[in-house]
């Protein structure tokens, strides 16, 4: 990071750095997606699919934290790395058992989320070992952990939905779009972190300054594919939509004002609970049915 971006960062609160390093807050914006894709398909998901889900994303996250920390070694300049590392042992058989207890789930499943969730298991392995390659650390992982955390919140609502893949289409590509900006947000704040522990990212393949255009751009992309989805949408579906706006607005917006959010050290707090939201759009007409 250029001298002129330094900014002296004061640490989030120990608490929030353990949630942060577990991600135990990203695998709570899964199953807010869940919940948010649910409701835009009108698909009721068995009851299997909503602990297998934050499950298999906590198990994706925990492998590529114990792959990095191993790999980085003590001099790890992140704190889930370095937290990984120090109880490599305990998380090791944690990883293990929720593997276990994932793999014997998927009995519990519907036949038609069995092959899909497959595939999908083998996409993420295919993401962590090729992140992990000497070769690709140049390279970026942003858009392959992106593809994978949208896929896996959206395929089993398509799958067993009636709706067309076409009229989701708009909608997964939205969620997707929100959730590469984050990720690209975050590897812009982590530049001089990723160099120093050698992880892949898309600024260092890049240049900071091509991705910050990319983050805006694809802010812009998204209001404007979201607008044109509202024309075209009934109003009942307008508040999910207005949700995924914002979203998609978010990252450009911490971008704006770097210099506050990279010094107050809780830009990736904002940015994955901010994912949070979307179970507003299920969570607050029963609110308001309840109250009424």
């Amino acid at each position: 990071m250029a001298a002129s971006h330094a900014v002296a960062r004061r640490p989030a609160p120990a608490s929030l750095q353990v949630v942060q390093a577990l991600s135990l807050d990203v695998t709570a914006g899964v199953v807010c997606g869940a919940l948010f894709a649910s409701h835009v398909t009108g698909v009721q998901m068995p009851p299997a699919w909503w602990w297998l889900l934050p499950a298999c994303t906590w198990l994706i996250y925990s492998c590529d934290r114990l792959l990095d920390a191993r790999r980085i070694g003590p001099g790890a300049h992140s704190f889930r790395h370095r937290f990984y590392r120090r109880h490599a042992g305990l998380l090791t058989a944690i990883t293990a058992a929720v593997a276990l207890c994932a793999t014997l789930g998927v009995s519990l499943l519907p036949l038609e989320l069995v092959v899909p969730g497959a595939l999908l298991a083998v996409a993420a392995g295919v993401h962590l070992t090729l992140a992990q390659r000497s070769a690709a650390r140049s390279r970026s992982k942003e858009l392959s952990a992106a593809l994978v955390y949208t896929v896996g919140i959206w395929f089993g609502p398509a799958a067993l939905g009636s709706t067309p893949v076409h009229e989701l289409l708009p909608w997964i590509v939205l969620h997707g779009l929100a959730a590469l900006g984050n990720l690209l947000l975050f590897s812009i704040f982590e530049l001089q972190q990723d160099r120093n522990d050698g992880n892949p990212s898309l600024p260092l393949a890049w240049g900071a300054a091509h991705v910050r255009r990319l983050v805006y751009a694809l802010a812009a992309y998204a209001t404007a594919l979201g607008l044109v989805l509202g024309v075209t949408s009934r109003p009942r579906v307008w508040p999910a939509l207005a949700v995924l706006l914002v979203l998609n607005v978010v990252p450009a917006f911490m971008l704006s004002r770097r210099g506050r959010f990279e010094s107050s050290g809780r830009y990736r707090a904002w940015g994955d609970l901010s994912f949070l939201l979307l179970a507003l759009p299920v969570v607050l007409p029963e609110v308001v049915r309840h109250v009424g």
